[in-house]
């Protein structure tokens, strides 16, 4: 090596320089530092040959001396020539598991970049560190480099570009940048390699994808994009696998600009030339995917877009089929039921799960009819020896116990309510009520005594408060991955008897509505249930007593003025439902329908004996005619009435009871045990 060296430098230096050879000493040498018979500790090396290795001068030492001696003996232009391609070289030198080889080394990277900053009349280093994050994310991935790596890294480079005024800013800035590059691919290359599980996999890469798209590595980005892509595919998660194809999707643009040559040499172009050909085949393998999952609205996303490109560019042949598809999409979405989508909250404590998980909390989207126990079992398999917490408390506490703790329980989505005024029809409504969400709660009964309601009436309904809370995610549900994390937990909300039961009636007239509306425009769906749910609220009472009206605050007042609304409100309801019952007379049993009617216009008097005389009221016994008649028509004399206009959504059920069983309000809710 030593007679190599002064050959190179008496005959092949200065004006006799040869680029390509002084390139081949130096792969020669790197050879030599990275040689695995030469590695101590390593699986290559017997332990005999350690000891022997050990006795003897480390010659990876010696080269790695060498390899710098001659690196700095070079000119600043000479330098030049082998910035970028020498770089990846260099790397597998400094990712050797030594901390003299390291030492040595890693100046050689300051220097490079040092180099390339100043010869370059914008003054930056963009090609050294494109080439070198390139190189980092391919060497860590071939399971090189270490902690150790990573920190001797970090503090060399930062020390030498603090003694650069030029470079202080910037240079530190790219060592930050390294740095955390770091942590993530010893994060993914720990989950791929030691068993972990496919849905850690998944995350690790979002967090690289993720990374790369905010520091500008478009190549890395859509690398990661696919390797998530075949992750979800593996996982039959095609939602999911098709919201990653959009990532790519996004950065193409509709025109006929050719694909860049590093997509192409990966095999992820699917068989394209231009960047129009391929977002075109990625929006319609990403349609099929919804499709087939029954995401139907996604696909008429996309698709609309594909007839808009289609139009602007006069492809008019292709328009034919796609509008059919289209049309078909829409008759799907409007005619067929879909399971309501379950999500759950996880969180992660126990210092048995990895640092990216403990003290961690997210929003799970369940899969199709999976229900909350299938879903427990599944994460306990997914994070063996996990232990299951059911309480909604706060366990933040167990993130510094040993073990590992998983806490599980149902939490319903909150979706935005401007639509509702437009869309009654509750086929339609799935999509808003289950998707594109972002906020979700979580409430809990509990049994209070000693409340100024309890002193009107000690009793089970009167003790029930509901203890809620809201949590916001990072994004919406459903995404590229069936988890987001949870950015933001609100302050617990206390809801006391009353602010249940206005609650509880807006969800009550809600239903009810919904269930009117789809019996009238679903000839299919079951008329059962909506007569049930008829005849358990027109057999019901309400009451309020000056007793009640004397412990009100201001605020609960408003709470009692909403609540008459709802209840006065849920009378044209309730009316609506039995005009969309009567439609299915040759279904329903007159008898049933017209022992309905007669609880109808008897709560109806009882609800304005209490607060008055309805606004845009009928007749008094118009409703109950017009039901009874369309109930008694013939079956096959009578076609179906046309249905009503739509009604105002309001809101849900209260069960008051009789005026002789109490002296204030109670309050029966449907939906929580509490």
């Amino acid at each position: 090596m030593k007679f190599i060296m002064s050959t190179m430098i008496d005959h092949f230096h200065a004006d006799q320089f040869d680029v390509e050879l002084w390139r081949e000493y130096m792969l020669t040498m790197v050879a030599l530092c990275t040689h695995k018979a030469l590695q101590l500790g390593s699986s290559a090396v017997t332990e005999r040959r350690s000891r022997v290795l050990s006795s003897q001068p480390d010659l990876r030492r010696v080269a790695v001396a060498d390899l710098r001696s001659m690196w700095f003996r070079l000119s600043v232009a000479q330098k030049t020539l082998y910035v970028p391609s020498m770089i990846g070289s260099y790397l597998q030198v400094a990712l050797v598991d030594d901390d003299v080889v390291r030492e040595t080394v890693i100046p050689i990277f300051f220097d490079m970049l040092q180099c390339e900053f100043h010869s370059s009349l914008s003054h930056t280093f963009t090609k050294f560190a494109n080439e070198t994050i390139m190189q980092l994310d391919c060497l860590v991935d071939e399971d090189c480099g270490g902690e150790k790596f990573k920190k001797q890294l970090r503090n060399i480079m930062m020390d030498m570009c603090r003694s650069d005024s030029d470079l202080v800013a910037d240079g530190c800035k790219f060592v930050d940048v390294i740095d955390t590059l770091l942590q993530h691919l010893f994060e993914y290359r720990e989950v791929r390699t030691n068993g972990y599980c496919i849905e850690n996999g998944m995350d690790r890469t979002v967090e690289l994808l993720k990374f790369y798209d905010m520091i500008g590595q478009p190549d890395l980005y859509i690398n990661y994009v696919y390797k998530l892509y075949d992750l979800h595919m593996l996982s039959n998660n095609k939602i999911e696998a098709a919201f990653t194809l959009l990532k790519h999707a996004e950065t193409l643009s509709w025109t006929d600009c050719e694909l860049p040559t590093a997509l192409i040499n990966a095999h992820l172009n699917r068989h394209c030339a231009t960047q129009r050909q391929l977002k075109e085949a990625l929006y319609n393998e990403a349609a099929n995917l919804f499709d087939e999952k029954e995401l139907w609205e996604e696909s008429i996303g996309i698709l609309k877009e594909l007839t808009l490109e289609y139009e602007k560019n006069y492809e008019y042949e292709k328009l034919p089929f796609l509008l059919r598809r289209l049309a078909d999409l829409y008759h799907k979405v409007s005619t067929q039921g879909r399971v309501a989508c379950t999500y759950y909250f996880v969180a992660f404590y126990g210092l048995g799960f990895p640092s990216y998980l403990n003290a961690r909390q997210f929003i799970y989207r369940g899969n199709e009819c999976e229900a909350i126990v299938s879903f427990q079992h599944r994460m306990q398999s997914t994070f063996p020896g996990s232990e299951l917490i059911k309480t909604m408390d706060d366990c933040s506490h167990l993130a510094q116990h040993d073990g590992r703790f998983l806490q599980i329980f149902p939490v319903q989505p909150l979706f935005e309510r401007r639509w509702e005024k437009k869309c009654f029809n509750r086929l339609i409504r799935w999509y808003f009520k289950n998707n594109r969400v972002q906020k979700f709660e979580f409430c809990k009964g509990e049994f209070r005594k000693g409340t100024k309601w309890t002193e009107l009436e000690d009793n089970e309904i009167m003790r029930s408060w509901v203890i809620r809370r809201s949590v916001f995610t990072k994004e919406q549900l459903p995404s590229i991955l069936k988890w987001s994390q949870i950015t933001t937990v609100s302050d617990v909300v206390e809801c006391s008897p009353l602010m249940e039961a206005v609650t509880t009636m807006q969800k009550n007239n809600e239903e009810l509505e919904e269930m009117a509306h789809v019996v009238l425009s679903t000839p299919l769906e079951s008329v059962v249930p909506l007569g049930g749910k008829i005849r358990g609220v027109v057999q019901a009472f309400i009451f309020f007593s000056d007793q009640c009206a004397a412990v009100l605050t201001p605020e609960e007042h408003e709470l009692v003025r909403q609540l008459k609304l709802l209840i006065k409100n849920q009378v044209p309801i309730l009316e609506f439902c039995l005009y969309a019952q009567a439609s299915r007379n040759h279904q329903v049993d007159p008898q049933f329908h017209e022992s309905l009617v007669t609880s109808f216009s008897e709560y109806k008097t009882n609800i304005e004996k209490k607060f008055g005389k309805l606004l845009a009221d009928d007749d008094d016994d118009a409703t109950t005619l017009k039901s009874v008649k369309l109930a008694n028509r013939s079956a096959d004399g009578a076609a179906a009435p046309p249905p009503l206009p739509p009604r105002p959504a309001t809101a849900i059920r209260v069960l008051m009871p009789r005026r002789d069983e109490t002296t204030s309000f109670l309050v029966e809710t449907t939906h929580h045990n509490v």
